[in-house]
């Protein structure tokens, strides 16, 4: 199954070309994720769900990762739990350390540059590019 993680625009270290580990940290001890074939058995847009349940959490536009719960780390336990916005397409992923899920990503992130990553532009999404983060913008 597929899994959206939201990458807020302010944690890209330009400099370095890619996100910095806070992008990726434990949030009280979990993750956070939203179910993909959830939002889309709804018939909402990814873009839309994200913008009306996580408009803090997200930045604008809206960037996230999609990933298969089979390329989480192992020890990973994933738990559906109803957002405080009432998303019920959110889960809560257990067992990881932010050590291990900061490898992850940032692995992922070295050997698959922005494969996996997209940005909301003009009501869909597309794939995430490094001109996306312009050299001059606030970080």
């Amino acid at each position: 199954m597929e899994y959206v993680r939201l990458l807020h625009n302010k944690h890209f270290d330009k400099r370095r070309n890619r996100f910095v580990s806070l992008a990726f940290k434990n949030s009280g001890g979990s993750l956070s994720l939203i179910q993909l074939e959830c939002v889309q058995g709804g018939a909402e847009p990814i873009c839309s769900h994200i913008r009306r349940h996580y408009e803090n959490a997200a930045g604008e536009p809206p960037i996230f990762w999609i990933l298969d719960e089979q390329q989480l780390p192992p020890g990973a336990n994933l738990q559906q739990r109803t957002s405080a916005t009432g998303d019920v397409c959110h889960h809560e992923v257990y067992g990881i350390t932010d050590k291990v899920y900061e490898r992850f990503f940032k692995d992922r992130q070295r050997d698959h540059q922005f494969e996996d990553f997209y940005i909301c532009a003009g009501g869909q999404y597309r794939p995430l590019v490094r001109e996306d983060f312009p050299e001059d913008a606030n970080n």
